[in-house]
């Protein structure tokens, strides 16, 4: 969050001594479009003013001024913590069959009216997907084992989740505050409910809970 809503900020050059960026270092910046990285840097590259890591394997920064739908290259398998936090201008993104994790605050405070989450992934982070106030279905697929502590909290226009069956843990707070969500199914293959999961719920008037959980 080291520049997160420098609303006037337009451009950023990472020089070649840079080795590190934290997470959503660079997150609301509504008037940034590129994020350039200096030939010579070792760790980190920009193509098309979008960070990645060096081997392109791991996308790190978005600049928050970009807006339409973007889709993600089929080089990255992981998608890093606040890579897309607060893009409020992006109508969406395509997370390609490539990824295999969504890190914490990933896509936090977007925008998106619809999403698809791959086959290919297999953990969704904290805060992975909170306050998309303008999501209102979601699919999370048979691929995910973990969804992280808060991952679709308070994302106030849900009214229906798929959570799929392969799914062993549902983290605390996962859907917090989700205050038009209307029903549950929980699959056979979940342990475990973590403390908060559903608090705030206003709307949800049914709840399966399997066997399996303990």
């Amino acid at each position: 969050f080291a520049f997160a809503w420098c609303n006037n900020l337009k451009s950023v050059t990472i020089p070649n001594s840079v080795n590190s960026i934290g997470e959503a270092a660079f997150g609301g910046c509504r008037s940034l479009i590129r994020i350039e990285v200096s030939s010579g840097n070792s760790m980190y590259i920009s193509e098309n003013g979008i960070v990645f890591n060096a081997d392109k394997t791991t996308l790190v920064a978005f600049p928050a001024g970009k807006s339409g739908e973007f889709t993600i290259p089929d080089t990255v398998t992981t998608i890093g913590a606040g890579a897309f936090h607060d893009c409020k201008n992006l109508t969406g993104v395509i997370i390609p069959e490539t990824v295999i994790t969504i890190g914490q605050r990933a896509f936090a405070s977007c925008n998106f009216t619809s999403l698809k989450i791959p086959n290919s992934v297999t953990s969704i982070g904290m805060w992975a997907f909170s306050q998309l106030d303008s999501l209102t279905h979601l699919t999370i697929p048979d691929s995910v084992i973990t969804i992280g502590h808060g991952a679709f909290e308070s994302c106030d226009n849900l009214t229906s989740v798929e959570i799929g069956k392969s799914v062993n843990t549902i983290s605390s707070y996962a859907f917090a505050w989700c205050k038009n969500l209307k029903s549950v199914t929980i699959p056979e293959s979940v342990t475990i409910i973590g403390d908060n999961a559903f608090r705030g719920c206003r709307s949800l008037t049914s709840v399966t809970i399997p066997d399996s959980v303990t």
